[in-house]
């Protein structure tokens, strides 16, 4: 890693990338603490810096998202992934991502204590992957609790 990063100097967003990858594996290996630690660092490099590849952020708040569900932080992973998807061209996720998305989505909805802002996950294109499906009926059920 750190051989990379020497080839990398002057590239904040590849380093940064790499770094979030690293962070990824160490969630993987369960390695929850340092993961989290790694994240928190390049999210404070990245809040100094100007005109970051919006890819960066996604990359960050992915990997956010994946660290928050691990935890049951429901409130957290629902907001992570949202950025995730603010930060993420619907037309750059599968079929098959949109609809895991949407249904861990629904999920966080329905086991968060404080999520509220249930028409920002309704505005976004992917829920749309829900239809047809056997999850129709989350789709269903988010459009009732969302829109009354």
């Amino acid at each position: 890693m750190d051989t990379a990063k020497g080839r990398l100097v002057g590239k904040h967003d590849a380093v940064f990338i790499c770094q979030i990858a690293q962070a990824e594996k160490r969630l993987q290996l369960g390695q929850h603490h340092d993961s989290f630690e790694i994240l928190n660092e390049v999210k404070k490099h990245l809040e100094t810096l100007s005109d970051n590849d919006p890819k960066v952020y996604a990359h960050l708040s992915r990997a956010y998202a994946t660290y928050y569900r691990r935890k049951e932080d429901y409130e957290n992973f629902y907001k992570s992934s949202l950025q995730f998807l603010a930060y993420t061209p619907a037309s750059e996720l599968s079929q098959a991502e949109k609809k895991d998305w949407s249904i861990k989505l629904g999920m966080a909805i329905l086991l968060g204590k404080n999520i509220y802002n249930i028409m920002e996950l309704l505005d976004k294109e992917i829920l749309q992957s829900l239809i047809g499906s056997d999850f129709e009926w989350l789709h269903v059920l988010l459009n009732a609790l969302g829109r009354g």
